[in-house]
């Protein structure tokens, strides 16, 4: 599916609003899509648990069971991280937008992932994305140590590693448009048409 022209950098005065509607006072790591237990969201939990400076917060969005947030709101009470770590639940795109633009990290934590919407998302919104080096999605949509970087598989002692790697990156989002075009629709289109006038 091609990247949505609606995911880009957003000015810092117009994200006042979001910064105000969800009390926002820290930077974060953000995550983000269908929160079900494949996807392991619990690992990223982990993996802030382990950072070792803590000056930053932890949120969450997307479409959750009940069952599955009660198991990962037990998870975020046992390390202590009530303070830190918070679950919104489903949101609007434009508040979507927002977040990925406003975040200092995007974590993907979900194990062997196809492509997905969300890194490239992020990456457009300028926020560089942490994941991991399985030989899956995010290797083909996040070019390492630009527009973020990939962790030891499974190893969310590494994954807290390279979630604070990656908002270094950060600064540099201005290019991160380049290493994203070709998941716009133009693009995506023009490799389509392109190859099947090779049969016709």
């Amino acid at each position: 599916p091609p990247l949505a022209d609606v995911f880009k950098i957003i000015k810092k005065e117009n994200l006042k609003p979001i910064i105000e509607k969800y009390n926002i006072k820290n930077p974060f790591i953000y995550a983000t899509g269908r929160i079900i237990q494949d996807k392991k969201f619990e690992w990223i939990i982990e993996a802030f648990n382990k950072l070792q400076d803590k000056n930053c917060d932890l949120i969450i969005s997307g479409m959750i069971s009940d069952s599955y947030k009660e198991k990962l709101l037990n998870l975020i009470k046992k390390l202590n991280l009530e303070n830190k770590a918070r679950i919104l639940g489903l949101i609007p795109k434009d508040d979507l937008i927002s977040l990925y633009n406003l975040a200092s990290v995007f974590v993907l934590s979900a194990p062997k992932e196809d492509f997905g919407l969300v890194p490239i998302e992020s990456i457009a919104c300028g926020t560089p994305v942490a994941a991991w080096n399985d030989n899956a999605g995010p290797n083909e949509t996040i070019t390492n140590n630009i527009t973020g970087l990939l962790a030891k598989p499974y190893d969310t002692e590494d994954l807290a590693k390279a979630i604070i790697k990656t908002a270094e990156l950060k600064k540099n989002n201005k290019n991160f448009e380049k290493y994203i075009e070709k998941f716009r629709t133009e693009a995506v289109k023009k490799v389509l048409f392109d190859s099947i006038k090779k049969y016709f």
